[in-house]
């Protein structure tokens, strides 16, 4: 996506007050790219994105967050204190690099300690209820200006989605976006914005179930998912409808998953880490649908 890294450090000289940044790229997707900057002593994450529209929701939502009180990466602002820069094709969000490590695949980690599991569910309940509190906010009004809920298309039976709560979500709690202490006991920080958008928590917490409690190596932690959920209704209780619905958010999530890879082109759909990508997701799912009387008897009975 960024193909001239001098151009962008130009940007940054000029916008941002920085002397001689130097950039490397850590990741790139259809939609955003992700660089690591180093300006002086001060290593600091930037987010490129096609979509300006994107770059502010992410901005505002990470913005409002931090001023809450919550755990998220500092935004910078430019000279100018705006939250993000806006040039020709891309449109750029810079924060804070957060030191630290996800929770990560190690054998330790296969079940999570249960002061972690706590720690996670606190975190997420304040994140959601903030994001809920933000809705009374004008710039909210102003973000979400012609946007439906993502995804649109769930169908739960005895469900009327258009009754779900919905805010701005973060979209993308993996193990790799949850940092947390060297201890493996406390989440310090939620990272990686990227994906905010506007949609259901439902759908909020179901990504984070499907991507933290089950794995195509170590199966499903029922009881952890039992432990998370009951702590979480206690700070956030979830509607009758919001518990029937998690089940097929997180089959929704994985088959979303699935078809980003065979919608890509070939060399990206042939890679290690996409079919990889793809055989977790469908492990998943298979372990949702075995799981689903367990799973059932937890969401419903909160």
């Amino acid at each position: 996506m960024i193909q001239n890294l001098d151009l962008l450090a130009d940007l940054l000289e000029r916008n941002y007050g920085m002397k001689n940044p130097q950039i490397c790229q850590l990741s790139s997707g259809a939609t955003q790219t992700t660089m690591l900057v180093i300006d002086g002593s001060n290593k600091l994450v930037l987010k490129a994105f096609h979509d300006s529209h994107a770059a502010t929701l992410v901005a505002e939502f990470q913005d409002y967050l931090r001023n809450a009180g919550l755990g998220v990466p500092i935004i910078v602002k430019t000279t100018n204190e705006k939250l993000f820069l806006v040039n020709n094709t891309i449109s750029i969000v810079l924060m804070e690099y957060v030191d630290g490590h996800g929770i990560g695949w190690a054998d330790e980690t296969e079940k999570l300690d249960h002061m972690l599991v706590s720690s996670i569910t606190s975190m997420l309940a304040k994140m959601h209820l903030a994001a809920l509190a933000f809705k009374n906010d004008d710039r909210f009004l102003e973000l979400i200006k012609g946007l439906r809920p993502m995804p649109l298309e769930v169908s739960v039976e005895g469900v009327n989605i258009a009754e779900l709560r919905t805010a701005l979500i973060h979209g993308d709690l993996t193990r790799e976006n949850i940092i947390v202490s060297s201890s493996y006991d406390s989440v310090t920080s939620f990272i990686d914005f990227g994906d905010t958008m506007y949609s259901y928590l439902a759908y909020d917490l179901a990504v984070l179930l499907t991507q933290v409690f089950v794995t195509k190596t170590w199966g499903m932690d029922i009881q952890g998912i039992k432990r998370f959920m009951e702590a979480y209704s206690k700070q956030n209780p979830l509607s009758p409808g919001e518990q029937k619905s998690l089940i097929a958010f997180m089959l929704l999530k994985n088959n979303s998953l699935i078809d980003e890879v065979n919608q890509s082109d070939d060399i990206v759909r042939g890679s290690d880490n996409a079919q990889s990508i793809k055989r977790s997701a469908q492990a998943k799912i298979t372990l949702i649908q075995e799981n689903e009387v367990h799973l059932k008897n937890i969401f419903e009975n909160l």
